[in-house]
């Protein structure tokens, strides 16, 4: 059990690093774009780093939840 919170919880935060790297190699890319379609472009990346960030904080959540479960009742 603790070893499934411990992977979850690393899971959690490599999935939020790996979000916050992603984002801004995907923000470099818009610039060559016509305004208009680079602020559509900019909130569709927004919407999906938002669910994308909620998944990850679930996984940090239910990691560090798990291990201080395993923690007081052992």
């Amino acid at each position: 059990m603790l070893e499934a919170g411990i992977i979850i919880f690393l899971v959690g935060c490599i999935f939020s690093i790996w979000l916050r790297l992603n984002a801004h190699s995907d923000a470099r890319a818009l610039t060559p774009r016509p305004v208009g379609e680079r602020v559509i472009a900019i909130r569709l990346m927004k919407q999906k780093r938002r669910i994308d960030a909620r998944a990850a904080n679930i996984m940090l959540a239910a990691g560090a939840l798990l291990i201080l479960i395993y923690g007081l009742f052992n």
